[in-house]
């Protein structure tokens, strides 16, 4: 059975609703409209957790984590298990393109799969032993471009992390490392609309964003204090989310990259995980569950917020007014901002 939470945005329901519907756990809330919550896996086995969400289509969804998991929805939230037992690590990063899947793990293999033929190809990669694949983008030329690092980082462990960036092609084949840097770990790759490429790398301390215009030819751009997990298109602007921190508990950070201001707001409820557009307005997930809209004309987070009683790990707009949530103990919600006179 499914369950449907309506919540009537009022001044109440911001101060009391999270302590009194207990059996919710997780709740958001767009000004001046009615949000539907539906719950996609009550019941499921908790054991392990949701990382990432990815469109394969208008319709389908798909969204892959720890151990190998891996699920397809549509923009109803109808929930599928799909290539079951068939990856056996866990999954960092899905990218689609044309009628391929591409799915980047922590152990050092990017899986490739074939939407018409159902082909399914693992290939692990000896020149990244004892490294994780932490993002994967197809380039507009049709090429991959990964990076991460030591596997152990991935996992909030202190090693060294022999950070690298790399290319190869869509068969998988002619790898080639594009940058490698020992200090730091290489978290987020984004192409801009240009065929640039950027990169946030993290030393401990401060992130560098790094722009490539041509193959090896990497030039540090920006320095920001604290570690940039991923970056985003936001419109005409990149915006960048992630700790203040490598302590992804404490003080969350998000912001613009290229304005040279830092940080927008420096945010005590945890690494901010991710950030995506629904309705019109940013929205940001964090390591303590919270959910909280970006206010367009200051950068700073509104107040009428809602926590979940679970990390929420990633985040992603399915419709003008609908997005899917994911995260901790294979915690998956779809929220619906469409007013009710409009369902």
């Amino acid at each position: 059975m499914v369950y449907y939470y309506i919540i009537k945005q009022t001044q109440f329901l911001r101060k009391h609703i999270f302590h009194t519907i207990l059996f919710f756990s997780c709740v958001l809330s767009l000004k001046g409209q009615t949000t539907l919550i539906k719950n996609l896996t009550p019941g499921y086995n908790q054991d392990s957790s949701f990382y990432d969400v990815a469109k394969i289509n208008d319709n389908e969804f798909w969204i892959g984590g720890e151990f190998g998991i891996l699920y397809k929805t549509d923009t109803l939230g109808n929930l599928e298990s799909i290539l079951k037992d068939k990856i056996e690590a866990s999954i960092l990063k899905i990218q689609h393109f044309e009628n391929q899947v591409f799915i980047a793990t922590d152990k050092s293999q990017i899986i490739r799969y074939d939407i018409l033929s159902g082909h399914l190809l693992v290939k692990s990669f000896k020149q990244l032993e004892n490294k994780c694949i932490y993002d994967l983008i197809v380039r507009q030329d049709g090429s991959l471009m990964i990076c991460g690092g030591r596997t152990a980082i991935s996992k909030s462990k202190f090693k060294v992390p022999r950070g690298f960036i790399a290319t190869l092609d869509r068969g998988l084949d002619n790898f080639e490392f594009s940058w490698t840097c020992y200090r730091k770990f290489v978290w987020s790759l984004l192409e801009l609309a240009n065929g640039d490429v950027i990169a946030s790398c993290y030393d401990g301390l401060t992130s560098t964003i790094i722009l490539s215009d041509t193959p090896k030819a990497w030039k540090k751009k920006e320095r920001i204090f604290g570690l940039v997990h991923e970056l985003y298109k936001v419109d005409n602007e990149v915006w960048y989310s992630g700790t203040q921190t490598f302590n992804v508990t404490k003080n969350g950070v998000y912001g613009k990259v290229f304005d040279n201001k830092g940080p927008l707001h420096i945010f005590k409820e945890g690494s901010v995980w991710a950030l995506t557009i629904i309705n019109g307005t940013l929205i940001g997930v964090t390591q303590t569950g919270e959910i909280f809209e970006v206010n367009e004309r200051t950068g700073l987070p509104e107040l009428s917020l809602f926590k979940s009683d679970q990390s929420i790990y990633d985040c992603e707009q399915i419709g003008k007014n609908k997005m899917i949530i994911v995260g901790h103990g294979k915690s998956a919600y779809l929220v619906d901002t469409t007013r009710m006179d409009q369902i």
